[in-house]
């Protein structure tokens, strides 16, 4: 059940819990649209997903009447940072997917690698992966993005422990996801314009040691790496791998 109304506050965000509880059905629990950081205990204490943001559109950076990619991956990472990152049960929730809202040629579309690191950051944060779409006006491509059996995984991952988000400097950031089978999730996204050439090193994410990486998208091993990853990033895009003990 979708509570839509802004701002929340914490009576409504209770007594709506309370009267779902007292249903007697399972009920998922859902508040929209910018549950504030001051709200964050009452999330976790009463409701299963809550908002972190207003509502976005296919757009990277033009602003308009809603939020474009940028806003919403400062929001929704701040929420995890300062708010309540969630856990089993309690998802912080980024809105809609903009897979299949496409609007090719407008101000309301996205290139293949801003759609690439759009649904890669939805997969890391483990947040709801929602449509609003026509399922079967869908491209090939965008079929693609919604049914990688690896991203599913790490998204839907039991630990439901969002990406830690990392900022590694000119223009790349990270999220770095911990999971369930004790190995690692890397998303390296890159905000320039131009393609980037990034090296991580394993100090910077906390780990240390020979490492297996696959590369989650083309589901692919690419090698072993001893103290850090390098790899190319697009522009607008992102590389998203799995780090594996060796």
């Amino acid at each position: 059940m979708k509570y839509d109304w802004n701002p929340n506050d914490s009576a409504s965000i209770v007594r709506m819990a309370i009267a779902l509880k007292e249903s007697g059905r399972d009920i998922v629990y859902s508040i929209s649209n910018s549950c504030p950081l001051s709200e964050a205990v009452r999330c976790k204490e009463y409701v299963q997903v809550f908002r972190t943001g207003g509502d976005i559109r296919a757009r990277w950076s033009k602003d308009r009447e809603h939020l474009n990619l940028l806003d919403n991956w400062k929001n929704h990472n701040k929420w995890l940072r300062e708010g309540y990152e969630g856990g089993p049960g309690h998802t912080p929730d980024a809105d809609f997917l903009m897979v299949g809202l496409q609007k090719y040629g407008s101000d309301d579309s996205l290139t293949v690698d801003e759609l690439y690191h759009h649904v890669s950051s939805f997969m890391l944060w483990g947040t709801p992966l929602l449509l609003s779409c026509d399922l079967n006006a869908l491209s090939e491509f965008e079929m693609s993005l919604l049914t990688n059996v690896e991203m599913l995984d790490i998204n839907q991952d039991r630990l439901s422990k969002p990406a830690k988000h990392y900022d590694h400097g000119n223009g790349i950031e990270l999220l770095v996801k911990d999971l369930s089978d004790g190995s690692i999730a890397l998303g390296i996204f890159n905000f320039n314009n131009e393609e980037t050439s990034v090296e991580v090193p394993w100090s910077e994410i906390g780990i240390s040691g020979k490492k297996n990486i696959r590369d989650v998208w083309r589901q692919k091993n690419i090698g072993t790496y001893k103290n850090a990853f390098k790899t190319m990033v697009r522009p607008h895009g992102c590389v998203v791998v799995k780090i594996i003990d060796k």
